[in-house]
């Protein structure tokens, strides 16, 4: 039975699915404690341009190394021997098991918000493991049903984004934005921080958001034509960074810094500014 390949569009929802997690929903109140506003935007300019060089990076290698496509280990395993190679594989895997700790977690975290009565730790487990194997179950079956439902899930994690970009644009004020000597003092906390600490403080969290740009490096032997591979890690930075960028700095130029860097769910503190009001605002 002929292997079903993966295209284009699989390959950027995928690699957008995988760079989108709840780090997006914290981005306004994580950066406004490191930087203000200008001072933030400043960050994702440099920020991006790196990111940008390194979905190059791929892109040329995709291009002059296809025979290399056995996930992004194998980058590391041609260039510097097997030790190498091993431990970047290694960490690759250990990485990912983190990352859907980290997912369990802030799942069960929300719906415990949403829910009357909050499910026990125990509970937690056990709906976390039914995920977990419901999930692997899917990949067993195949790649590509596992693709189709990843670009299910994450067109379903996009649209709120989109939702809260478009009330956000409606929303902004410029003068909420543009707070007095941003070069110098953190409007957050009212300490005293230069613009390269406030630029170098938020490089930790823009460069953190990017973790799995590499995606579709790692499914790059299920893809239907190897020069999509590049194309789509490119494609995909561009959709990312622009999500990131508006999402981590409309609410800036909406709620105030204070107001914002003690909100626990920024991007409803943003909804509760809107005509949407209390009802779009979880209250913890």
């Amino acid at each position: 039975m002929k292997e079903k390949k993966l295209n284009l569009f699989l390959l950027i929802t995928l690699i957008v699915g995988t760079i989108i997690g709840g780090g997006i929903f914290n981005s306004p109140t994580d950066l406004i404690l490191k930087a203000n506003p200008l001072a933030a935007l400043i960050a994702w300019i440099i920020g991006g341009f790196g990111i940008l060089m390194l979905a190059l990076v791929f892109y040329k290698l995709a291009i002059i190394k296809p025979d290399l496509n056995g996930g992004i280990y194998t980058y590391a395993k041609e260039g510097f021997g097997n030790y190498v190679g091993f431990n970047s594989f290694w960490g690759y895997w250990l990485g990912a098991i983190f990352g859907n700790i980290a997912f369990i977690s802030l799942f069960f975290k929300t719906l415990n918000s949403m829910l009357p009565h909050q499910l026990s730790p125990f509970g937690c487990f056990i709906g976390g493991s039914i995920i977990l194997w419901g999930y692997t179950l899917i990949v067993w079956h195949g790649v590509r049903e596992v693709s189709i439902l990843n670009s299910v899930i994450t067109i379903a994690k996009v649209l709120p984004l989109i939702l809260v970009i478009i009330i956000g644009i409606t929303l902004f004020q410029p003068h909420i934005f543009s707070v007095p000597h941003w070069t110098q003092q953190l409007v957050s906390t009212g300490k005293t921080v230069n613009l390269s600490q406030q630029i170098g403080q938020s490089m930790s969290t823009i460069v953190w958001c990017f973790v799995g740009i590499e995606a579709a490096v790692s499914m790059s032997r299920r893809a239907k034509k190897h020069s999509e591979v590049g194309l789509a890690t490119v494609i995909s930075f561009v959709i990312v960074w622009s999500l990131y960028v508006l999402v981590s700095l409309l609410p800036m130029g909406i709620v105030s810094a204070p107001e914002l860097s003690t909100s626990s769910v920024p991007l409803a503190t943003v909804l509760s500014k809107s005509v949407i009001g209390s009802w779009g605002c979880i209250n913890y």
